[in-house]
């Protein structure tokens, strides 16, 4: 299920791209890059906070819905004032041709995906993997891309900035169905058992699950803003549709994260390294038993890929296999991310991000703005396998420091 949702993205990308062109496609990418972004700084680090508290506790019910509603008291204001923000910044034209409709959208989009994604960290805790990841942004893309591919067979015309609308319409449906699965957890109690009962203590680090979480997202999807402004929009949704087309190679990178993180929290406490070197070697050899054939179909039929999109993405062919090759890396290495992020090794994790951050801010501007289209594939590469080599030699995995 996980990487049915981890594909909604894709086929979302490639359905704007081919109703609304490359130009298009760069508009929504910005808006929906910079709607991941802000949604990590709203949640403030609490959805693996709550995700570890569950899973510690074994909470179920009730209980866990107490957890739920603790973490959402935690956020405050500010999924609205991160709502706001976003909304100024696409009416303002500094990332690209302003739209009010986007602004609109977003502004209500922001909140909707902040309580979402604690939707998500409550299953997640609860080992409910199945139902995760719809209440994520790449899940609540694919629901957006089933309801935009009847309006594409239709025939239907939209203007450019309608995309965002699919999205929000989208959330709404998954919110719906978050209210039901709470209504069901809690077994006809009344909401004040919830709301007034005794208060939930959440387990510590949402701040440098905060940091992990943005640092991690501005280096990867996160990269289409900082290239925004020094590239054109027609580049920029190019780009776009080769990095989601090599998240074929890497999809099962989300899925395993949620299969392995309760059993990598576990063992860390107790210090169980053989079990949690056994767990990371059994996520390795799944994930490359998985992202081995779409790899090898990417490398030997990139344009025919390329061209789901539309034929102005075909000549991208040549940054699509390299873009491939960098995340058939990150998928081999991505047991390692998740053993630092939820292992109790979270701080040096912080810090790596950070620092992949700080060249992230450095190198997409800088060569998106000489080399263009190019420059952006060597900063994606540079800072991505970068980020990820330094995660393996840190996790402690070889030397056994865990």
């Amino acid at each position: 299920m996980r990487g049915l949702a981890a594909g909604g993205s894709i086929l979302l990308s490639l359905l704007v791209g081919r109703m609304f062109g490359a130009g298009g496609l760069g508009m929504f990418a910005v808006f929906v890059t910079l709607l991941g972004a802000l949604g990590i700084l709203s949640n403030q680090g609490l959805t693996p906070v709550l995700v570890r508290t569950i899973a510690l506790e074994h909470a179920e019910g009730v209980r866990a819905a107490r957890m739920m509603w603790a973490a959402m008291k935690s956020l405050g204001g500010v999924p609205l004032l991160a709502g706001a923000g976003g909304a100024a910044l696409l009416v303002s034209g500094l990332l690209g041709r302003a739209s009010l409709s986007s602004a609109a959208a977003f502004f209500m989009a922001l909140p909707l995906l902040t309580a979402l994604s604690l939707m998500s960290g409550y299953l997640r805790g609860q080992g409910r993997t199945w139902a995760a990841p719809f209440f994520e942004l790449s899940g609540i893309s694919l629901i957006a891309a089933l309801v935009l591919s009847v309006v594409w067979w239709a025939g239907w015309s939209l203007e450019q900035d309608m995309a965002p609308w699919f999205l929000l319409c989208a959330m709404l449906l998954a919110a719906l169905v978050a209210g039901g699965i709470l209504w069901r957890d809690m077994q006809g109690a009344p909401l004040s058992a919830v709301m007034k009962g005794r208060k939930a203590r959440l387990e510590p680090g949402s701040g440098h699950f905060l940091m992990i979480a943005l640092a991690g997202f501005l280096v990867q999807a996160g990269s289409f803003l900082l290239a925004a402004p020094f590239l054109a929009d027609k580049t920029l949704g190019i780009m776009r549709a080769v990095e989601r087309l090599a998240l074929l190679v890497s999809f099962a990178i989300p899925t395993i994260e949620t299969v392995i993180a309760p059993d990598v929290v576990r063992h860390a406490k107790r210090r169980e390294r053989a079990a949690l070197r056994r767990l990371i070697l059994w996520a390795i050899g799944v994930a490359g038993a998985i992202g081995a054939v779409p790899f090898l179909l990417l490398m030997l039929f990139p344009a025919k890929f390329l061209g789901l999109a539309g034929p102005e993405f075909v000549p991208a062919a040549g940054y699509l296999r390299v873009m491939a090759f960098t995340h058939l890396l990150l998928l081999l290495l991505g047991p390692f991310i998740t053993l630092m992020n939820m292992g109790g090794k979270e701080r040096t994790a912080m810090w790596i991000n950070l620092a992949a951050l700080a060249a992230a801010v450095i190198l997409f501007p800088a060569l998106s703005f000489l080399f263009g289209a190019s420059g952006f594939i060597a900063a994606y590469v540079i800072v991505t396998a970068g980020r990820a080599l330094v995660i393996f030699g840190q996790s402690g995995f070889i030397n056994r420091s865990w």
